[in-house]
């Protein structure tokens, strides 16, 4: 059975996030800081020190943003109490501390990557004398060595096909399903998962893509329950098109996780129907949303028409799907809810030969 995707961040405002992104850099600086030592031969301190640097880099911008904020001097405009623009002004105090010691180390660790440079450079040397050696002995072989490497050539060229494909592959799986050698189980856990807890997406597949890399990634009963979220996602919006709640969805909606977006195909299919990723700022927090924008009906009603019906093609492929599993439709919704709405807690698990998953509360999935 496919495996749910932990969303690491989940629940979290981005201040908090920003701290245990500091604490990150923390400790990247101080594993950068053992390659001070004078016989240390340690490439992963630079690694170290180089992402400590880029954390500090990106965290900066929101960073200032936050000490505007605690240090704003007009009460009427002041967002934070006491407590919390303490709390922004100590992080921006260990930010700053980190920042420092990170262009300490730049200095400090020279003598490391002159090290580590000369060591290449041996190693360089080393690899180019072997092969004018074996370019020597091969001379009065060359018309052989060529046809050779040519074929080589050609085994690379097939590898790296293979790969590609085995990669995609790994990509799709579900994170934690174990499936896979240990390469791609480390790709699984390392590269598949941002800070919001996304697996990478395959770019630019079709709807029929999506759903056959979706049909492939869960169970029966799962991808009947993602097939009935995004059809009535579809009718809900041939039904209302002027509706905006129906045309948005909350990346962190617990309902579009446990349904759709835990599986690999399902964000793809999403992107499919049109939907583009929008980050909207609520309150003092960013959301992360997939919208889909209806054009100007007044303005252009051609364009407008193609739009919709667009989206009922969308519809119809997906019904056609459905009824090719024995899947029944839901009744479309009154009004505009559901996964445009935060996060939420999960309804309990049905059971698998009752594929009605999708509560039409207050009318939406």
């Amino acid at each position: 059975m496919a495996s749910e995707v932990v969303l690491p961040s989940a629940g979290k405002g981005e201040f908090p996030r920003l701290q245990d992104t500091l604490a990150q850099v923390e400790g990247l600086l101080a594993r950068a800081a053992a390659g001070v030592a004078p016989d240390s031969a340690d490439s992963d301190a630079l690694a170290a020190h180089f992402e400590a640097k880029q954390l500090i880099q990106e965290m900066s911008e929101r960073a200032g943003v936050f000490e505007k904020r605690a240090r704003e001097p007009d009460p009427d405009k002041r967002i934070y109490g006491p407590k919390m623009a303490q709390k922004v002004l100590e992080f921006i105090d260990a930010l700053q501390a980190a920042s420092e010691h990170a262009e300490e180390l730049d200095e400090a660790l020279a003598p490391l990557r002159a090290r580590l440079a000369a060591a290449a450079v041996a190693a360089a040397a080393a690899v180019a004398a072997a092969a004018e050696a074996v370019a020597q002995a091969e001379r009065e072989a060359l018309a052989a060595a060529a046809a050779e490497q040519a074929e080589l050539d050609e085994e690379v060229r097939l590898a790296s096909e293979r790969a590609t494909v085995e990669r995609a592959a790994a990509i799709a799986r579900p994170l934690g399903s174990g499936s896979g050698d240990a390469s791609f189980q480390r790709l699984e856990a390392a590269d598949t998962v941002d800070a919001l807890g996304r697996r990478k997406l395959i770019a630019d597949l079709s709807l029929t893509q999506s759903l056959e890399l979706l049909e492939g990634s869960c169970e029966c009963a799962e991808f009947a329950s993602a097939l009935q979220a995004l059809h009535l996602l579809c009718a809900n919006i041939v039904a209302r098109p002027e509706e905006a709640l129906f045309r948005k969805v909350r990346l962190l909606n617990a309902s579009f996780q446990q349904t759709v977006a835990r599986y690999p195909g399902g964000v793809e299919a999403l992107l499919a129907l049109g939907f583009e990723e929008s980050e909207t700022l609520e309150g003092d927090e960013e959301a992360v949303c997939y919208v889909l924008e209806e054009p100007n009906l007044e303005e252009d009603i051609e364009r407008w028409g193609r739009w919709y019906d667009g989206i009922k093609a969308h519809q119809a492929e997906l019904l056609g799907r459905m009824e090719a599993h024995g899947v029944r439709a839901l009744p479309v919704a009154a009004k505009g809810t559901g996964w445009a709405e935060g996060m939420a807690a999960p309804a309990p698990a049905r059971p698998a030969d009752n594929l009605t998953l999708h509560g039409q509360r207050g009318g939406g999935i």
